[in-house]
This record gives C-alpha cells, sequence and structure tokens, in this order.
C-alpha cells in the first residue's frame, strides 16, 4: 500500500480517495481517478493531484524538487 508524505508546503497530512464516477468518452465505461489533497476540499486545496491510481498519486504527490 502506498504511502503519502506530509504537504510539501504546510506539512500537513493529505486528505486521499476516490474522485467522482465517469464515464469514458470513448467507451462509455465508468471509472473514477484517485485524488491526493490538502486543504478544506478537493476543489479549494492549496497541493492536489488527481491521477487514475492510488500507486501513481502516491509517486507524484511525494515527489519533490531537489533543493
Amino acid at each position: 500500500m502506498s504511502e503519502f508524505l506530509r504537504c510539501p508546503f504546510c506539512g500537513a497530512r493529505p486528505k486521499h480517495g476516490d474522485g467522482p464516477k465517469r464515464s469514458c468518452q470513448l467507451h462509455g465505461d465508468e471509472y473514477h481517478d484517485y485524488r491526493v489533497w490538502c486543504g478544506t476540499n478537493y476543489e479549494s486545496a492549496h497541493a492536489r493531484a488527481e491521477l487514475p491510481s492510488r500507486e501513481l498519486a502516491a509517486k507524484v504527490w511525494n515527489t519533490r524538487a531537489e533543493p
């Protein structure tokens, strides 16, 4: 299971979970991306990422710039 590092901006623990259900425009299949964010809610978060899987969301969220 992928763990999420603290927010790179404020240091808080991020919230994460499945995004809303969507339908594939090409095939009509339902899916939802995995979201990770820091803030009250995803829409107003000061840091956020939305990717196809939890593992990819963790990899992107946990990437930090080199000083």
